[in-house]
């Protein structure tokens, strides 16, 4: 990932319009999609030895390369929202064995619709419990940037959970009301929403370096996907001494 040169456009191959039409019927139906990504299993492995830095041109090659440009969530992404769809929000969430968690609630009574591309790192459990997107459940508010539904409430609905092992590492595409529980390992997340919903985000306050500004101006925004970023005012430079 990092290191290498970048073109200043990302060609994006789409996937055969019918392969895409499938693909998306099941995610409706199950709420989550899995599938292995060993290359992304070993750029999520650096960027934990460097501690995250999530805010850099590492971090964003990352971001850009690995979920915006990747060719089957860029398809699916564009396939699941009429219209633009936007990057609003960017949170790595680790293992909480026992609690079951979504992004939001509301089953079949939410309004514009979300999804949250993962990024597992290696030797990851995660259980979905496929289904639980299209059923009103009780949430619970948290101390994280999650809601919780317990068990007996999944038990009652009928819903239970299939454990899915990242080994070297993956990609999963979840509907933002779907349950699950990271059981071992982590995931890198990546929260997308319809641009109405923005004025509701505060933006990702990324420095105000000139390079960041043209990577997400020339590499990342698009016509289709676009990214909720704003940019600290540089610090004045300090007089010499």
């Amino acid at each position: 990932m990092a290191g290498r040169a970048v073109p200043t456009r990302t060609i994006v191959v789409l996937l055969m319009k019918e392969d895409i039409d499938a693909t998306e019927e099941s995610l409706l139906d199950q709420g989550f999609l899995t599938w292995e990504a060993p290359e992304v299993g070993h750029d999520v492995t650096e960027l934990e030895r460097k501690g995250f830095p999530f805010w850099t041109e590492e971090g964003l090659d990352l971001c850009k390369e690995r979920v915006l440009y990747e060719p089957r969530v860029r398809s699916l992404l564009e396939s699941l929202f009429v219209g633009r769809c936007v990057l609003v929000h960017w949170v790595r969430y680790t293992a909480k064995p026992g609690r079951i968690i979504c992004f939001r609630g509301g089953g079949p009574k939410a309004r514009s619709p979300r999804f949250m591309v993962q990024l597992l790192a290696k030797g990851s459990r995660v259980v979905h419990y496929s289904g639980s997107h299209l059923i009103e459940l009780p949430v619970k508010e948290t101390e994280y940037l999650f809601y919780e539904t317990l068990q007996p409430d999944l038990d009652q609905a009928g819903l239970s959970g299939k454990e899915y092992e990242s080994k070297n590492g993956s990609i999963a595409i979840l509907d933002a009301r779907l349950r699950f529980e990271i059981k071992q390992g982590f995931a890198i997340t990546f929260v997308f929403a319809t641009e109405d919903v923005l004025a509701k985000w505060p933006p990702m306050l990324l420095p105000g370096h000139l390079a960041l500004q043209q990577k997400v101006r020339d590499e990342m925004e698009s016509s289709s996907v676009g990214v909720n970023f704003a940019f600290a005012s540089p610090r004045a430079e300090t007089p010499s001494r």
